[in-house]
């Protein structure tokens, strides 16, 4: 056989095995891209962090009576919330740690020198609210330390079929506003969020009557924690 007939009998060859390769070269990168997909679609167990707390204090804000202004001036505080959702299996723990210096000093100094004589009366006064708040709960520990708020809520209760998260008690974030719909029973009303995950949030949210008679709704997202 000639060079030409060699040439033009290797040629066709050849592209037909770099047409392979590239054909597997491309199988292979989509899976990746596939793999990465469903790594980043979070399931609903593990550690969630709160986001965009602000936002959801100052709807509570508004839907409990409270002014815009006061909404506006001392939203963005709340942001220092360190709100958790642990779920393993079917059991589910809030906990949040709040530093609430900085918020009482601005309520302080925006209305509540009008009603005390300096600021250690009013966070005393605070204190004593949260404790009050706190008392006779079976499901939640709480303390109030030098300004900081710990709180644990327990026993809650994961349903995957209905997609909901219960708990025997309502969660107070400050001991002044609830993380639910305020009834009279404030605190010791049980209370079931809504959950869905869209994209990399979980969403909690529950609607009712509060202890105004008005419609209320309240949302909470969550981001997860990576390991």
């Amino acid at each position: 056989m000639n060079k030409k007939g060699i040439k033009r009998y290797i040629l066709p060859v050849f592209l037909s095995f770099a047409f392979v390769l590239s054909g597997c070269s491309q199988s292979n990168s989509n899976n990746g891209n596939n793999t990465t997909q469903e790594e980043e679609n979070p399931t609903i167990e593990g550690t969630w962090k709160v986001k965009d707390f602000s936002e959801t204090v100052y709807k509570i804000i508004i839907d409990m009576g409270g002014s815009e202004e006061r909404a506006q001036a001392l939203k963005d505080y709340y942001n220092n919330v360190d709100l958790k959702l642990t779920i393993k299996d079917k059991d589910v723990v809030m906990t949040n740690r709040f530093d609430v210096k900085e918020l009482f000093e601005a309520d302080f100094k925006r209305s509540g020198y009008k009603r005390y004589k300096d600021i250690e009366q009013y966070i005393k006064n605070r204190e004593l609210m949260f404790k009050v708040s706190q008392k006779k709960l079976e499901h939640t520990e709480s303390s109030f330390e030098n300004n900081v708020i710990n709180i644990k809520l327990k026993d809650g209760v994961l349903d995957t079929d209905k997609q909901t998260i219960s708990f025997q008690e309502t969660p107070t974030i400050d001991g002044l506003y609830t993380l639910g719909i305020e009834t009279k029973k404030l605190e010791k009303e049980p209370i079931t969020f809504n959950y869905k995950i869209e994209g990399k949030e979980l969403i909690l949210t529950v609607s009712g009557k509060n202890r105004k008679d008005k419609d209320q709704t309240v949302v909470i997202k969550f981001i997860k924690e990576k390991n």
